[in-house]
């Protein structure tokens, strides 16, 4: 019986309505990574942030070395600024946090635990305004660059400019970035809410309106096609380009956000667990491991 009212509580606690907005009752989630204990280990976590940071930056620069202005039409360019974006954005925040918390972090003072019944009010939010910002940014890329991944392998790479897509820009673009997502996923401590799919269906649909808008205005693909890409010919096959977008905002972006929400749900039991062997019968056990809160 008392599993069963768990189980009823973390629903709730998950399809509560201020899961809707970017609040959590531990800074650490959005600062540090779960898997390494909460002191000065967390430099390895705060480099691995830089690290992936500068890399895209070094390959964003690359990218747009010698590249036309007219590659801005391409959704997988707005995705991969959004990205490298996001990663520079988490590179600071987590560091800024860390320098912010420095004697906490020296110390390896550990958090304690706080219960929450059902939602965070503001009362309860410990996340700092570019923590917010950072959060955001991180559900929106991860969505963003998955979604890029698919439909650029299943439906554009086939026929792509052969001069270019096995280059080594092509891959950094349109794969690496998404397996990159996952990465960050497993490794860091953000909480995913199933009802931020909102975020990545209010960009795609900003998108579908520029797409449109420019081929209304007259606007040309880098090659002087009437299309930025063959699956979103409005002249030749307008009920395609629509029913395409269609399935992409309403099918497709929310059954990705599920599998993302899925993927974290099982990173932080994992978490839980490991959290749990590694340090039983100690403070933290006491401190951060409440029985009836795995998920």
């Amino acid at each position: 019986m008392l599993k069963k009212i768990a189980v009823i509580n973390r629903l709730k606690r998950e399809l509560h309505w201020t899961k809707l907005l970017f609040r959590d009752i531990n800074w650490r989630n959005l600062a540090f990574s779960p898997w390494l204990p909460y002191n000065l280990w967390q430099l390895l976590y705060i480099g691995y942030r830089w690290i992936i940071a500068l890399y895209f930056f070094g390959w964003f620069i690359v990218v747009f070395a010698d590249a036309q202005p007219k590659t801005l039409i391409f959704l997988t360019i707005w995705g991969f600024i959004t990205y490298v974006a996001y990663l520079l954005i988490a590179a600071v925040s987590c560091t800024v946090k860390l320098i912010l918390n420095w004697k906490t972090v020296r110390n390896g003072e550990c958090p304690i635990e706080k219960r929450i019944k059902i939602g965070v009010t503001w009362l309860e939010d410990e996340l700092s305004w570019y923590q917010k910002v950072h959060w955001v940014m991180f559900q929106l890329s991860i969505l963003l660059q998955l979604g890029i991944l698919v439909l650029y392998w299943s439906l554009i790479f086939a026929n792509d400019n052969p001069m270019t897509k096995y280059h080594p820009t092509n891959f950094h673009v349109h794969l690496l970035g998404g397996i990159m997502s996952l990465v960050d996923v497993g490794v860091s401590g953000v909480i995913i809410s199933i009802y931020h799919v909102y975020i990545g269906m209010i960009y795609g649909s900003v998108y579908s309106i520029f797409s449109g808008i420019y081929y209304v205005a007259g606007g040309k693909g880098i090659n002087g096609t009437d299309y930025i890409y063959p699956v979103l010919d409005y002249s030749t096959n307008p009920g395609q380009a629509v029913g395409l977008e269609f399935i992409v905002l309403l099918v497709l972006l929310p059954a990705m956000h599920c599998s993302i929400y899925a993927f974290s749900l099982l990173r932080r039991w994992a978490i839980y667990h490991f959290r749990r062997h590694c340090y039983k019968g100690s403070i933290i056990e006491l401190q951060e491991l409440p029985e009836n809160d795995s998920l």
